[in-house]
């Protein structure tokens, strides 16, 4: 091929601060840079080269195997012009030339999500024009746009320690070391159950998140929501069969099958941690549901091994405080059929 194109940003992952969507008087300064790079074998007539940084968001009709498209609308749409000729056209020599660009991103702009209501995606966009009828060259880049929580929002950061009881029955407790969770970590996850009956038999821990999708939408017909439950591998670690303490680990699934946390007034995503206890009394199967909020980031972009959970982390542990913003839901479901559940 005569010419080739490649375009470089140093980063192809773009991270804007979490709170920066709930506080937008704090401006965010981050910017996508790079070089963009024209490779030719012979000497060419160009009119224009020009990089184009754009974001769509695309509506789709929820429940509709084809998924139709509803509509498309613009975030932005900036461009650079490296080159551009008054005359007509200009001459390159062959070889590579190399044009360095810098795109600001807007602290207001949504992440990038795939989900059942809407797409957001962007990309650069480099197009070498030449003159006359000759065709244009365009290389298409796409780039991603997330989140992280703030390092200095310590209450998300902080481990948190959830006590609850079923009266006469159990008291139990679950420690996480902390309230954020990344995409493809493998999280501990501490469990420790005091039975008021001679009889109880624990059985085993199951482990999944709620996923909660709420799409405000253009209508008049208000907001849609879904809701989906990913179950998760976990491995125990130790076990007390006397008072059921244990110390699980749990696999938090990658990109491909997990959507993270967002709070944006176009698309809203949020998770819950849900942990049923399993045990057997009076010969009878039961079941405890746990839930709490939590919140699932992407994982950061650097070749550093990330840090390591400790292999146990009481004396880390902190109680949450007893706002109603903050309390923990726990609900006691009804008893299963037997045959639904799944023993670990």
């Amino acid at each position: 091929m005569a010419i080739q194109i490649e375009i470089k940003p140093v980063q192809e992952r773009i991270f804007l601060p979490y709170s920066s969507v709930s506080d937008p008087e704090q401006p965010t300064e981050t910017a996508v840079h790079g070089k963009v790079l024209i490779h030719l074998k012979k000497a060419l007539k160009v009119s224009s080269i020009s990089l184009k940084f754009e974001g769509f968001m695309e509506e789709k009709a929820f429940g509709v195997k084809s998924l139709k498209l509803q509509g498309q609308r613009s975030l932005v749409k900036e461009k650079i012009v490296f080159l551009g000729s008054t005359v007509g056209f200009q001459v390159l020599s062959a070889g590579s030339h190399v044009f360095d660009f810098h795109f600001n991103i807007s602290s207001l702009l949504p992440e990038t999500v795939y989900s059942p209501f809407l797409d957001i995606h962007y990309k650069l966009i480099a197009t070498v024009k030449k003159p006359g009828f000759s065709s244009n060259v365009k290389q298409v880049k796409e780039l991603s746009i997330y989140r992280m929580c703030d390092d200095l929002e310590s209450d998300s950061h902080a481990a948190v320690t959830l006590t609850n009881s079923w009266p006469k029955v159990m008291d139990y407790s679950v420690a996480l070391p902390s309230k954020v969770l990344t995409l493809g970590e493998t999280v501990p996850v501490e469990f420790n159950l005091w039975p008021h009956l001679k009889d109880i038999k624990f059985l085993g821990l199951e482990f999944s998140l709620v996923e909660d999708i709420t799409y405000p939408g253009r209508s008049v017909e208000g907001a849609t929501s879904t809701k989906r439950w990913i179950g998760l591998k976990s491995i125990s670690s130790s076990y007390d069969t006397l008072l059921a303490n244990k110390l699980v680990r749990i696999q938090i699934p990658t990109a491909d099958r997990l959507r993270c946390d967002i709070n944006h007034e176009l698309i809203q995503i949020r998770h819950k941690l849900e942990v049923r206890i399993l045990f057997e009394s009076h010969r009878k199967l039961n079941s405890i549901t746990l839930r709490c909020l939590v919140v699932i980031q992407p994982e950061p972009e650097c070749e550093e091994d990330l840090p390591s959970y400790p292999q146990s982390f009481n004396n880390q542990l902190v109680e949450v405080s007893n706002t109603e913003a903050e309390r923990p839901m726990w609900t006691n479901l009804p008893l299963p059929a037997y045959e639904a559940i799944a023993v670990l």
